[in-house]
């Protein structure tokens, strides 16, 4: 099972003083839950644990996660369904997030 966290992207036309926030696409992220299900509690920690590796917010853009669910490990998320209909292989895939690389970091 995977975790999977959809953002949305905005960038700000205008300036700080004058702001003009502009929907940009969005990234998606996975984490490998293993064979075991998970509470709505323990998944719930784990996105607040991802969100501030994710989301980003400054005068110029900002990243916000809109969207999570638990798919199978053979998910694809439609970007990756969409490269595999047109392009027969995927170049984009989606970005795995990591505990590990943090605890020990």
């Amino acid at each position: 099972m995977k975790l999977v966290i959809q953002t949305q992207v905005y960038e700000n036309y205008g300036d700080a003083s004058n702001p003009h926030w502009k929907a940009k696409g969005g990234e998606d992220y996975w984490y490998d839950l293993g064979e075991y299900s998970r509470s709505k509690q323990a998944v719930a920690e784990l996105i607040q644990f991802f969100s501030p590796r994710i989301e980003s917010h400054n005068n110029y853009y900002r990243e916000h996660i809109i969207y999570s669910s638990i798919e199978s490990d053979a998910y694809l998320t439609p970007f990756e369904k969409d490269q595999l209909d047109y392009d027969g292989h995927i170049t984009y895939q989606a970005k795995q997030l990591h505990i590990q690389d943090e605890v020990t970091a």
